[in-house]
């Protein structure tokens, strides 16, 4: 996992897609897909997965477990 995320990170810095080898096609963020990529053991591209990513009055605004702001693990 560290190993990937690294080479997005060193990708997206060269200005190059955060994507490739065992990271799918990242595609850019838009609000109308609201598609993000979840890193994990299988690294995937899922559309606003916790609905958290809708505008002001849409969707949820509760953020998915674990990643509430100031939860320490």
């Amino acid at each position: 996992m560290a190993d990937r995320m690294h080479a997005a990170w060193v990708n997206f810095i060269k200005g190059d897609a955060p994507g490739g080898g065992e990271i799918p096609e990242w595609p850019r963020y838009e609000l109308k897909g609201r598609r993000v990529m979840i890193l994990d053991k299988e690294c995937r591209i899922e559309r606003d997965p916790w609905g958290i990513c809708a505008k002001p009055g849409e969707g949820s605004s509760r953020a998915p477990q674990g990643l509430e702001m100031g939860r320490q693990n």
